[in-house]
């Protein structure tokens, strides 16, 4: 199909910005010239019998170029039901308002940005006004096709028994998942928990002073420990081939539904305890003491379950609370805070950095603004956009 169109320019001044907002204006007017052009030939390319079977049905749309009102006329299928061809040429779903590149770039822009400011951005890239609450429908409904169509491949895996799916890369000799929870308010006043695991090979410089994690996969949803352990052991399956990977090390600060991952739904890791995060419950219960906190957190280290028996018995001062919390963390983690030296040869780490990160990009950033508070179901669907864009990066 070939199209001609006759664009006018009319500029009034001749500063450089108002010369560029009429030759945008121009190229805007004249996109749509050319967008109704086609549109008619499309609809009249059909027969005749067929065009004047039916009085054309008005549709307005938001194209990249603004709103489009077009004509088509309706037909009949075999099996009485009506349609309209014109709208399947053009692969417009039924009661969708606008085209499918501006509505996913609705999302993507909501996925980075309230809905109000991700509807003023959106306006502005296509010359017309959105209103926040069409682009909050569009992440509805996207976000919840997502979870289906996730929640379908789960229950097949886990439920159905089929095999995992195959990754599209080779599968690495070694990989770290880094898991951490964080809160978000809810609209029914109880918190939410956001988790979020981080998977990767290793490290890779970037530029000078900086580095980057390689082959990077994020996963995070919101809901109990099983469904999001079933779930992320589907995407490293899908993205690594988890259960092929010799050196598979899962890397956590010691909470104990993430310790069970290890042995529920990632049966070949190994679980290695957050070493930042055994040193701020030592300092929490030594307060300011330097010298005696240098001293326990070594104790710690070496011999976590005599430390632990020696606090449960009262043999140090301090809180009795704090010391019988401490105790517990040390009992539950003592085994595996050096796991990190067996899972052989490469740099493992055994910090929170990552997952502190990407909990900050991919958590905070977005959800946890000041004064937002989410419906769960809400909350899911905009989290499941935001995955698919993080990926696409």
């Amino acid at each position: 199909m070939q199209l001609t169109v006759c664009v006018t320019v009319e500029i009034r001044s001749t500063t450089l910005s108002d010369m560029e907002e009429a030759c945008l204006r121009a190229a805007r007017a004249a996109a749509k010239e050319a967008m109704v052009q086609a549109v008619h030939r499309i609809e009249a390319a059909r027969g005749p019998r067929s065009r004047k079977a039916r009085f054309g049905r008005r549709r307005t749309i938001l194209t990249r170029c603004g709103y489009l009102t077009i004509t088509r006329g309706r037909s009949r299928r075999p099996d009485g039901s009506r349609y309209f061809p014109t709208d399947e040429h053009l692969g417009l779903a039924p009661h969708h308002e606008a085209s499918a590149w501006v509505r996913r770039r609705g999302c993507e822009l909501a996925a980075e940005h309230p809905y109000r400011e991700a509807a003023r951005l959106l306006g502005s890239e296509v010359g017309a006004h959105v209103d926040h609450r069409a682009i909050w429908r569009w992440v509805q409904a996207d976000g919840d096709r997502a979870l289906h169509v996730r929640v379908g491949k789960v229950n097949a895996m886990f439920g159905d028994g089929e095999a995992p799916p195959a990754p599209g890369r080779p599968v690495p000799e070694r990989l770290t998942v880094a898991v951490d929870a964080t809160g978000i308010r809810l609209i029914d006043g109880e918190g939410g928990s956001v988790k979020l695991a981080v998977a990767f090979t290793g490290t890779e410089q970037v530029r000078p002073g900086r580095r980057a994690l390689a082959e990077r996969m994020v996963f995070a949803d919101i809901g109990d420990p099983d469904h999001f352990g079933m779930a992320l052991a589907h995407e490293m399956e899908r993205t690594y081939g988890a259960h092929r990977i010799p050196a598979l090390m899962l890397l956590a600060d010691g909470e104990t539904w993430i310790k069970h991952l290890a042995d529920d739904w990632l049966p070949g890791a190994r679980y290695q305890c957050d070493h930042w995060h055994l040193a701020v419950k030592v300092r929490e219960f030594c307060l300011r003491e330097e010298a005696r906190f240098r001293t326990m957190l070594r104790r710690a280290f070496e011999h976590p379950h005599r430390l632990a028996k020696d606090l449960l018995a009262g043999r140090y001062r301090g809180d009795p609370d704090k010391a019988r919390e401490l105790a517990v963390y040390l009992a539950n983690n003592g085994d595996h805070l050096h796991t990190h030296r067996t899972m052989g040869p490469g740099h493992w780490m055994h910090g929170s950095g990552p997952a502190e990160k990407h909990i900050e990009l991919t958590v905070n950033r977005r959800f946890k603004r000041r004064g937002m508070r989410w419906s769960r179901r809400g909350a899911r669907n905009l989290l499941a956009i935001r995955l698919e864009v993080i990926a696409a990066r």
